[in-house]
């Protein structure tokens, strides 16, 4: 009997590994913009958000973005604290919004002209080979994973 039930655990196993498993879930990609002052201040964040993979209906999406705009089609949402509720047509939402917060990279510039650091100012109207360092430093750390939120 022992033989019996270790041969049809192993063909479940075998059965389930082997069949196709449906993931349709939704899929959310975010697309930061600042824009900078010379010195790596911000100056303003805007935020495209794509969600695909959708089905027909309501479509639940979380967020803290302000200033919601649909910018692909005529979906409606409505938003509830850090909640948008969208009714989806089954075809990718695209939207852009805002927020009012702080980064979670920050940036200084440095400006050199023929090697020699140099604010913009004084580089301004100079010749000789200009370089600039962007440093970046992530200030995002999540303790949950130990790790850093990765950015590009």
């Amino acid at each position: 009997m022992n033989k019996f039930y270790k041969g049809i655990t192993t063909l479940v196993l075998i059965s389930l590994i082997s069949s196709p498993i449906s993931t349709f879930a939704l899929e959310k990609t975010e697309t930061v913009f600042s824009k900078l002052k010379s010195d790596g201040e911000v100056i303003s964040t805007d935020y495209n958000v794509s969600l695909s993979k959708l089905d027909k209906g309501e479509v639940v999406d979380y967020t803290r973005l302000d200033n919601i705009k649909n910018i692909n089609g005529e979906e409606k949402f409505s938003k509830d604290s850090e909640k948008l509720t969208w009714k989806s047509t089954g075809r990718d939402i695209f939207y852009k919004g805002s927020l009012n917060s702080e980064l979670p990279v920050s940036v200084s510039v440095k400006y050199y002209l023929d090697g020699r650091e140099l604010s913009l100012k004084d580089i301004k109207g100079k010749s000789g080979k200009v370089s600039e360092v962007f440093t970046f430093k992530n200030k995002e750390y999540d303790s949950d994973s130990s790790m850093y939120t990765p950015f590009v």
